[in-house]
């Protein structure tokens, strides 16, 4: 099963530079996330609360599209919103795959397999739905890719989308992957470049980087296991172990970067 088994907000510098040590940033912007991450939950949970098509404002705009609500979820018009950010955003038939592009992001929605590719991160994607030939995504598609904020006027029956400034850094994700007669390992972590305080920045990949590394070591763990059960005389067929490391951004404005991670082990068996 997947086990969210650790998160992590970090502070840019400008915070850095208030507090004596990395230890203490990490431990109180640590309980800054988990505050953001229940008040998006909030969020999601008032627009569970109506059944309704609301409208769609953008920045104080209204756009000429409407939003659906679906067994308590909340979907957004992709291409209606999409252009209205100026993305170009286009169809493919041939294989079920939507861009979303501009000259500085470029993300390819997945239909048939649920994945999201942003700027070389691939992940899994919630559910979606298609109303009159149109893609609709979950509101956290629009707050994780294209830096919206979401909010909802129940009272007047809007959703409000709000353009933020996400902070001036570049994120790289690193993957590595391997696969022997005994386990598969997938790992996919972001790497952080371009803050001013060199120093913040080389700790927190460091900290990513561990993450990475102990996922690894608990899928080795695994199939030494798996490798010893076997020598003592075990005769089924057992399936390969499994490590998928991964990770998903959630927030990246007004000095906070909150990163959730993802640590799936299957240790084998039948």
């Amino acid at each position: 099963m997947y086990k969210i088994s650790w998160k992590a907000s970090i502070a840019t510098p400008q915070l850095y530079q208030l507090e004596r040590s990395f230890n203490v940033i990490m431990k109180k912007v640590f309980w800054a996330g988990v505050i953001i991450t229940l008040m998006l939950s909030v969020c999601a949970s008032a627009f569970a609360a109506t059944d309704s098509q609301p409208a769609i404002m953008l920045d104080g705009t209204n756009i000429e599209a409407v939003a659906s609500v679906d067994k308590g979820n909340v979907y957004l018009p992709l291409r209606a919103v999409g252009e209205a950010l100026g993305y170009e955003v286009q169809w493919s038939e041939n294989d079920s795959t939507i861009s979303v592009s501009r000259p500085e992001k470029d993300v390819i929605i997945d239909l048939i397999n649920y994945k999201v590719t942003a700027n070389d991160h691939a992940y899994y994607m919630g559910d979606y739905t298609i109303i009159e030939d149109r893609a609709h995504l979950g509101t956290d598609f629009f707050s994780e890719n294209l830096g919206l904020r979401v909010g909802w006027d129940r009272e007047n029956g809007i959703i409000h989308l709000e353009s933020v400034h996400e902070n001036a850094i570049s994120i790289k994700t690193i993957k590595e992957a391997s696969e022997t007669d005994i386990i598969k390992t997938t790992l996919q972590y972001p790497q952080i470049d371009d803050l001013d305080d060199k120093t913040v920045q080389d700790r927190i990949n460091a900290i990513f980087s561990q993450k990475a590394e102990e996922a690894r070591n608990e899928g080795l763990k695994n199939a030494d296991e798996m490798e010893k059960a076997m020598a003592s005389g075990y005769t089924g067929s057992p399936n390969k172990c499994e490590t998928y490391f991964d990770y998903r951004l959630k927030y990246n404005q007004n000095g906070l970067l909150s990163v959730v991670f993802m640590d799936y082990q299957y240790s084998g068996g039948a």
